[in-house]
């Protein structure tokens, strides 16, 4: 009996060893499952780091490489004026400005040379094309550049043999000085006739 406890013991005493590096062994490779997993978030997020200044970066230099928008040249800043206003093409399709010329080396001094609408009558051509100069004229004096704007206003007529002509039917022209004096808020537009150093309408609109 004596040695059969001794066995049991022994047995006993192997039985939790065996049990002891067992759980060591599962314990030991649940860290290190534990501290690669760990690793690799740490190495992710380094990358993602990485990855985030580098994108940084590159926008930074593309932002410092491209030069900032170039002002634009006094001509297509009054094209673009006109484009806004009073839109790049006529009802029927023609090209809305056909001349813009400086008569001046400043540029002060201009003619602008557009198309007019079509509409029922000869005074409703008429008042459009002086409506829209008066909002024109508003804008390019809200600048300090312009000193005398001249506006032809033309239209397309036919003679008798079916070819197309360019009728100049309304000439406006405006000083800085007189553009001074109107109250832009309260002006109307039709008054411009009136207020205008020179307005010409052709007979056939009067």
């Amino acid at each position: 009996m004596g040695r059969y406890s001794v066995c049991r013991k022994v047995l006993f005493v192997l039985i939790m060893m065996v049990l002891i590096i067992m759980v060591s062994g599962c314990d030991s490779s649940e860290f290190n499952e534990a501290q690669k997993t760990s690793e690799n978030k740490t190495i992710k997020n380094n990358n993602f780091v990485e990855e985030d200044t580098t994108i940084n970066n590159k926008l930074e230099e593309e932002s410092e490489s491209k030069p900032g928008q170039q002002e634009l040249s006094y001509e297509e800043w009054l094209r673009n004026i006109i484009i806004e206003t009073v839109g790049d093409k006529t009802n029927y399709g023609k090209p809305r400005i056909e001349s813009i010329i400086f008569l001046d080396e400043n540029k002060t001094d201009m003619e602008i040379t557009l198309w007019a609408d079509d509409n029922l009558t000869a005074g409703l051509i008429r008042n459009g094309a002086i409506i829209k100069s008066s909002e024109i004229l508003r804008k390019i004096y809200s600048d300090d550049r312009a000193k005398n704007v001249l506006i032809y206003w033309l239209f397309p007529v036919k003679d008798v043999y079916g070819n197309e002509q360019m009728l100049p039917i309304i000439q406006i022209q405006l000083t800085r000085e007189t553009a001074n004096k109107i109250n832009w808020q309260g002006f109307n537009p039709l008054d411009l006739e009136k207020v205008a150093d020179i307005f010409h309408v052709h007979p056939d609109l009067q």
